[in-house]
């Protein structure tokens, strides 16, 4: 299920009644970044993940007992840092 579309972002749907914004009114000085990683990495045993880390460059997937680490660029997403102006 999905908000898809700018009329249904803005709209009522299911995830803004669970409490997710899906669309905000930006003011003349702001600047929004929307940073996100999509991948794919087969694991063997077929069990959804049960946790992802990432950390020095490195990202880990924990799924059934057993982990996987890949290279990764931590610095991609920012989470926590300032929009470079």
């Amino acid at each position: 299920r999905a908000a898809v579309g700018h009329a249904a972002s803005i709209g009522d749907n299911w995830l803004r009644r669970e409490g997710v914004a899906t669309a905000f009114a930006l003011g003349e000085s702001q600047s929004v970044s929307f940073r996100h990683v999509i991948g794919a990495m087969p694991l063997s045993g077929g069990e959804p993940p049960q946790e992802l880390t990432t950390a020095d460059g490195r990202m880990r997937l924990t799924a059934g007992g057993a982990a996987r680490e890949v290279p990764f660029d931590s610095d991609f997403l920012r989470i926590g840092q300032p929009v470079a102006a």
